[in-house]
């Protein structure tokens, strides 16, 4: 039996097989065509139908699960070309979007980064698909296409390029999708990445280990690493500053000696 890897184009004959009864034969899902309405369900897996894409002639078994919720609707292989036809579309001078004239290669660029979401979060074969549809993350739009009509209606769009601002997820945790997606600098970007540390102040606001560390290096003058290894211990905002406030005391009073 083939790995799961390699069951959309494998040999099912000898499987387990039942007349589909959510699908007949020529049915439309999508841009797929169902060939044949006999199911067949390989060893330890979910039970699946052939398909042809009519975008590319494809034909593959693809899982009864996914056409039912409506997760297939396009073969792997057109999901993840970029269209070519709005490569084109963006090769013009300026494009008036929003009111704001952007230019040809700068919307293409935005375009792009929309088709880098869709192969993180889909395509296996990715250097960074573990750390995002690997864990769950998914692409909540239709195409990247789809995508780069909404991020582009969102607040902040008309100063993408003069602050340099790209598309970030509100919730690090959660998908590519309308309502988590928003523009934002590299500085904002950083701060919410699932590895960054945060501190509470006194009066209730939250701002990263780093954010802290500078404050208290710019008052006390005490060096980056020991303030960050206070925090790493453990030790509130006013504890660290209270301890690089007294050492910098004890180092005027060693120099004054």
């Amino acid at each position: 039996m083939a790995t799961k890897t390699d069951l959309r184009h494998a040999d099912l004959s000898n499987c387990r097989s039942r007349i589909s009864p959510y699908f007949e034969t020529g049915q439309m899902i999508g841009d797929l065509e169902i060939v044949d309405n006999i199911e067949r369900r390989p060893q330890g897996d979910r039970y699946r139908i052939q398909v042809r894409c009519t975008s590319c002639n494809a034909v593959y078994w693809c899982e009864v699960h996914n056409l039912r919720c409506g997760r297939s609707k396009r073969c792997s292989d057109c999901r993840l070309r970029p269209d070519p036809v709005f490569v084109m579309d963006c090769a013009g001078d300026l494009h008036n979007i929003a009111g704001v004239a952007v230019k040809g290669h700068e919307l293409h660029q935005i375009y792009q980064r929309c088709v880098n979401a869709q192969h993180r979060c889909e395509n296996r074969q990715h250097h960074a698909y573990e750390r995002y549809g690997g864990r769950g993350i998914r692409f909540g739009f239709d195409d990247p296409r789809a995508m780069l009509a909404y991020v582009i209606s969102l607040p902040g769009f008309t100063h993408v390029t003069e602050n340099g601002l790209t598309i970030d997820r509100i919730d690090n945790n959660a998908d590519y999708a309308p309502g988590n997606l928003r523009w934002a600098s590299y500085k904002t970007q950083m701060a919410n990445r699932r590895n960054t540390k945060f501190v509470d102040l006194e009066n209730g606001q939250r701002v990263t280990r780093m954010q802290a560390v500078n404050a208290i290096h710019r008052v006390t003058g005490h060096d980056h690493e020991s303030l960050r290894q206070h925090f790493h211990r453990g030790k509130s905002f006013t504890e660290v500053l209270e301890l690089a406030q007294r050492d910098a005391g004890e180092r005027v009073d060693e120099n004054e000696e």
